[in-house]
């Protein structure tokens, strides 16, 4: 696993290499996005954990920089909030496949393992909230007024599986945490 993992590392550094060499102009979401792609049968191999959890890192790092650099295309579409949901959707799936595959036996159950990608999906709920609290009054963004319903029905689903169903107090940790943040916003805001 070490081997692979080093594997996983060092073909981020080469794709970074070439990069720099033959000075190819791709953005660096791609060098992510290529890192994730051409890692996913290492991992697969390997079928570590925390690898798995370093490769939904790479996703998650390329997916943050398209949004980023590419938020001024997205304007042109109707659906404009939805690339705001995008992590929380790889993020959400990714929890509930791999708590469905720990429960079934088929993948070992790591807390850091749940607990991380747990937080990954706290931090990609929490985000659009803040930015549907701190919106200008002028700013019309359609879909974005769904932003409250998105995320109760994510808060209520990660308290109602954590709570009853599985019992782990971090999710639940993380869930409140992110739940103080926005009703402080929504607090300052008011102010």
């Amino acid at each position: 696993e070490a081997a692979l993992g080093a594997g996983v590392v060092l073909i981020g550094v080469l794709l970074a290499v070439v990069g720099q060499i033959y000075q190819t102009g791709a953005d660096s979401e791609l060098l992510f996005a290529g890192w994730a792609l051409f890692a996913l049968p290492w991992v697969l191999v390997a079928a570590a954990p925390w690898l798995w959890l370093f490769w939904l890192l790479l996703l998650n790092v390329a997916l943050g920089l398209y949004l980023a650099g590419r938020a001024d295309i997205w304007a042109m579409f109707s659906l404009q909030s939805m690339p705001l949901w995008w992590p929380l959707l790889l993020n959400g799936i990714t929890l509930a496949v791999w708590e469905g595959l720990a429960w079934r036996g088929m993948f070992g159950r790591t807390a850091y393992g749940t607990r991380s990608v747990a937080f990954l999906a706290t931090a990609a709920a929490t985000v659009p909230a803040l930015a549907w609290v701190f919106r200008g009054s002028g700013e019309v963004w359609p879909g974005l007024e769904w932003v409250p319903l998105y995320y109760g029905v994510w808060a209520i689903a990660v308290s109602l599986f954590y709570r009853f169903r599985v019992r782990d107090i971090v999710p639940l940790a993380l869930l409140s945490g992110s739940l103080v943040c926005v009703l402080s916003a929504m607090f300052a805001r008011q102010l």
